[in-house]
């Protein structure tokens, strides 16, 4: 149960990022498409943020926070989650890989020295 209420949110976000254009932010969803991922990356959809982002940070978060959610922020949500994923996944790659190289470095040293 914990682990549903952890990640429950998360999975919806995603969900309902794929949501078809004429979809809003509610079940059942109305079509799948990538809509609103391309309305992520025009300047229109998610508001001057760089702009904001010089005046200052508060500034910048409050101006965020008082927009209507759409599926737009769910769309960078899910972006954001799976570019945090893709690098700890990558991060774990690289340190087992590291792990293992020591091991059998470790390994080969032992059997030099009988």
């Amino acid at each position: 149960m914990f682990l549903l209420f952890l990640y429950g949110p998360t999975t919806t976000i995603g969900i309902l990022s794929f949501q078809g254009p004429e979809g809003g932010l509610t079940f059942p969803m109305r079509g799948w498409s990538l809509h609103w991922f391309d309305q992520l990356f025009k300047e229109q959809a998610i508001g001057d943020i760089w702009g904001a982002w010089r005046r200052s940070i508060g500034l910048g978060l409050m101006v965020m926070v008082t927009n209507v959610t759409s599926p737009v922020l769910y769309a960078l949500g899910t972006l954001t989650t799976k570019f945090s994923l893709c690098v700890i996944l990558l991060f774990v790659i690289i340190v087992t890989v590291i792990q293992r190289r020591r091991a059998r470095l470790g390994s080969d040293a032992g059997k030099g020295l009988v």
